[in-house]
């Protein structure tokens, strides 16, 4: 009975540096190739040869620009965001902090911990309770965040247990380490 082989192992998204290294190198000694070609002139003859070795020359800076800005595409947006990711009760928070040390907490993310639905969720109804400047668009961004003051607000209308238990994690987990970071950087002063 003939044994089963392993499976071909993948490859990766992105080749390692060697591979890159060696595209570059490669895409440069043909676009050179056909410069010189270009200045000497070509030949009727060998120009479908000469079109097919500048498409080929030029496929590998294409694709690294493609990659590129698909990347771009894909990570942008999330940007401001990077390294910006909390845990509560299992669940992401976003925040984000401003230069003065204000912080933003992503509005969705906190109503998912929260595990509301429907009429909790509007927007206005939000803004009463947080307050006029407790509920907007995050700086920079299209997000609908609390500040800091709204979302404190808006807790303190929470009557169930969790309510204090994320009150509890947003002091000692995410504030109190973030304002010791800016007195230690000594952007703020001790007790701000």
């Amino acid at each position: 009975m003939p044994s089963k082989l392993p499976p071909l192992p993948k490859l990766p998204d992105d080749p390692d540096a060697r591979s890159l290294r060696a595209g570059w190198i490669g895409s440069g000694l043909l676009l050179g190739i056909v410069v010189l070609w270009l200045l000497r002139g070509i030949a009727p003859a060998h120009a479908p040869f000469f079109a097919l070795l500048a498409a080929v020359a030029l496929l590998f800076p294409l694709w690294r620009l493609v990659r590129w800005l698909w990347q771009q595409m894909k990570h942008g947006p999330h940007e401001p965001w990077q390294g910006a990711y909390y845990e509560f009760d299992g669940r992401q928070v976003r925040i984000l902090f401003a230069d003065e040390g204000q912080a933003w907490f992503a509005a969705d993310d906190v109503l998912d911990v929260f595990g509301l639905q429907g009429h909790a969720r509007n927007r206005e109804r939000l803004r009463l309770i947080a307050g006029r400047d407790g509920l907007r668009a995050a700086p920079g961004t299209q997000l609908l965040c609390f500040t800091e003051r709204g979302l404190r607000a808006w807790l303190e209308r929470r009557t169930e247990r969790m309510a204090g238990q994320f009150m509890h994690w947003l002091n000692t987990q995410v504030l109190a380490p973030h304002r010791r970071k800016r007195e230690l950087a000594g952007k703020a002063t001790p007790g701000a």
